[in-house]
């Protein structure tokens, strides 16, 4: 970012969110988000260096409080699968059904590594959680011990899965305790002792 903050950068960021949400992150132009946010496209350049950058200051704004949010309505005194599944249903839906979530889904992979990279550090703290819940479960001989990278790769994998689904299904918010339930099951048994 260029400029500071200001009620101009707000005001980009969100138009921003609100374009990406009715039209994709692909087919929105840095001059619509100008126009949305009634501001001239020269203005755009003096907060975001692209709309790769657009996007990427978009998520760090607004992922990282909502991840510590989520993470601190989840009791800490949960035993860990069961903190765990309270976890991945809620990315699950995120990322199936929020807006950012589904720009995130479809378009993180076309990004550059750098503005790839910036995006998993707005995310490390989700990471760095599902790692922790994961080691008190080996400890509490709830899961299974495996490397932790694998288990992070799972954990992942699942979770998209089951966002995709939701994603591809007619109803996405109704479908969404259904499909999170048994992808859920799915990754506990996965994880648990044998």
């Amino acid at each position: 970012m260029v400029g500071p903050r200001t009620e101009t950068h707000a005001a980009l960021l969100d138009a921003a969110a609100e374009l990406f949400a009715s039209k994709g992150y692909r087919n929105t132009s840095h001059a619509d988000v100008s126009a949305a946010a009634f501001s001239g496209r020269t203005t755009f350049y003096e907060y975001f260096d692209s709309m790769e950058d657009l996007l990427v200051q978009l998520v760090e704004s607004w992922l990282p409080p909502w991840i510590d949010k989520t993470l601190a309505s989840i009791p800490k005194d949960l035993p860990a699968d069961l903190r765990m599944a309270e976890v991945c249903s809620r990315m699950i839906s995120f990322v199936a059904t929020d807006n950012l979530g589904l720009v995130l889904h479809d378009d993180v992979r076309c990004l550059s590594p750098e503005m790839q990279q910036r995006i998993g550090v707005a995310h490390r703290e989700l990471a760095t959680t599902l790692t922790e819940i994961y080691v008190e479960g080996v400890q509490e001989q709830i899961f299974r011990s495996m490397p932790p990278g694998l288990v992070g790769a799972l954990i992942d994998a699942t979770i998209m899965a089951a966002a995709r689904t939701l994603m591809n299904s007619d109803d996405p918010k109704g479908q969404v305790h259904e499909v999170s339930d048994s992808a859920i099951e799915f990754l506990l048994s996965g994880l648990g002792r044998i």
